[in-house]
């Protein structure tokens, strides 16, 4: 959803739940663009409860939600990553993550990273997502990234000898443009080689946890086992940006000695209303199965979509096209039709189902969404 500004064009929601929304000339729509889903009533009602009580705080203070988050997540995530960090956003809590695992081995200036997948808009993760556009930040980080795409580009021993992280996630965007699943097989390698060399391996789950491929945590989409996993977007809510990076206590103690989850964040980080918003979604999507919602969701736009040659991962739905000039066209048809999408960046509509989606809201999208595209065609 758009900021609201005073542009003649630009739209934002006024109003909404789940997966639908008004916005602000009154247009009704379906949303496809992911997250956990709007004005969940469990979440709202638990963050306004805790914001009568207090609200903001820095830092420097631990307080009972940021303790009881950290535990939770300690419970929430597999074996041996037991040490939470909390941020303000997904982005940061990247940031944060990639820095601890330099500071293991700061004479080393080399990030290993499966290409294609996306890292965040701040300065490591932009850089990391396209150093290509982005060399200043490289040599402003002092860093310098390699990107994998396939088992047979592995790097040389010599890159991994200088290497301080292993970067990863479960999709990315193929040299063609479209989404896909990364490769399996490629993450075995990549994780055989850095433990072997002892690299940290760092899994960015943002914009995927909470169920968005049909898993709570996507690393499972692969069958990975990093040593750090990052969540956002999702974890939120949908009420309040939030953002944590999970490691063991041993990893944790080395770079960080006994210090507490308050101090590696932002001035407001770990703050208590987002913590009680994150405690929220997490027991949600547990007790709501929202990973299995995601894969019903998906095999359902799929189902209504299948003459348009739509392919599911999990809740997020892809739909080829034949341009990326197309695929913009048919986003500003569809949202004056009534389905609002992210922006596309390739040849490919990527309807992504909100995590709390209802299959009824769902499937009237598929049907609007065929309609225009049909009509279109």
């Amino acid at each position: 959803m758009a900021a609201m500004t005073n542009h003649p064009e630009q739209t934002w929601a006024v109003e909404g739940q789940y997966e639908s929304f008004i916005d602000n000339r009154g247009h009704q729509l379906i949303d496809l663009s992911g997250g956990f889903g709007l004005q969940v009533p469990e979440v709202v009602q638990a963050v306004s409860r805790q914001v009568d009580k207090i609200g903001l705080s820095n830092r420097v203070l631990l307080s009972a939600p940021l303790i009881e988050l950290c535990k939770q997540l300690s419970e929430f995530m597999p074996e041996g990553l037991e040490n939470s960090y909390v941020c303000n956003s997904g982005d940061e809590a990247f940031e944060g993550a990639l820095k601890l695992a330099r500071s293991l081995t700061p004479h080393r200036r080399t990030v290993i990273a499966v290409g294609g997948v996306a890292y965040g808009s701040l300065s490591y993760g932009r850089y990391l997502s396209a150093p290509g556009l982005y060399p200043e930040s490289g040599e402003f980080l002092g860093i310098k990234v390699v990107h994998v795409d396939s088992v047979h580009d592995l790097p040389d021993m010599a890159i991994w000898q200088d290497c301080f992280a292993l970067c990863y996630g479960p999709l990315r965007t193929a040299a063609n443009g479209l989404l896909e699943a990364v490769d399996p097989m490629l993450i075995a390698s990549l994780e055989r080689i850095a433990n072997s060399q002892r690299i940290v391996t760092l899994f960015n789950d943002v914009d995927t946890c909470l169920g968005s491929v049909g898993h709570l945590l996507s690393q499972n989409l692969s069958g990975a086992r990093p040593d750090i996993v990052v969540l956002g977007k999702s974890l939120g809510g949908g009420c309040i940006p939030i953002g944590t990076y999970t490691c063991s206590h041993a990893l944790a103690y080395k770079a960080y000695g006994k210090a507490t989850p308050a101090k590696h964040g932002s001035t407001t980080a770990g703050n208590p209303p987002s913590c009680i918003a994150a405690q929220t979604a997490l027991r949600y999507a547990q007790e709501q199965r929202l990973d299995q919602r995601s894969l019903d969701n998906g095999k359902a736009l799929a189902s209504e979509l299948a003459d348009l040659n739509a392919r599911a991962i999990g809740g997020i739905v892809k739909v080829p096209l034949a341009s990326t000039e197309q695929a913009l066209e048919a986003q500003r048809a569809l949202y004056a039709a009534g389905v609002h999408i992210r922006r596309p960046s390739g040849r490919e509509l990527l309807l992504r189902c909100p995590l709390v989606a209802r299959t009824e809201r769902v499937v009237d999208a598929a049907h609007l969404i065929k309609r225009t595209l049909q009509y279109a065609a």
